[in-house]
């Protein structure tokens, strides 16, 4: 087993590491997205575009926008996933938000950070919590 963050890395850097010999097939890569579906794609969008660093030719930046572009797809796959409760999309979102990024980009990049998103809503939670608080203090 391994975990969410190796999951990440292993998709960002097109599975490859020093223990792997062989370019990993379609399949490990979507099972990579399985390992947490739902921290792998904020991950994989919180660190893709820091795997091309180095590179800005015209078809880099092509390739980025497309990679947002899939990410998009995914975040909209993902919601009508929440709404409905079809989980036979599971597998595209996988797809449009780990996978397809990923092999465009065809980069490498460090060990991703934690996204920044997750940090961020604690706040925003306590904060509306804090002010709920206040409003029925108040008798608003």
């Amino acid at each position: 087993m391994i975990n969410t963050f190796e999951a990440a890395y292993r998709l960002l850097n097109h599975g490859e590491t020093s223990l792997e010999t062989k370019q990993p097939s379609f399949r490990d890569k979507l099972d990579l997205f399985f390992v947490d579906y739902e921290l792998v794609p904020m991950i994989v969008h919180e660190n893709y575009l820091s795997s091309m660093q180095s590179r800005s030719t015209d078809s880099d930046i092509e390739n980025m926008a497309t990679a947002a572009e899939f990410i998009s797809e995914g975040d909209v796959l993902h919601q009508q996933l929440r709404t409905e409760m079809d989980w036979a999309l599971l597998a595209n979102i996988g797809i449009c938000s780990s996978v397809a990024p990923c092999l465009l980009l065809s980069g490498t990049s460090e060990y991703p950070g934690y996204p920044q998103y997750l940090s961020k809503q604690g706040s925003i939670v306590k904060s509306k919590r804090l002010l709920r608080e206040v409003k029925a203090t108040l008798g608003h």
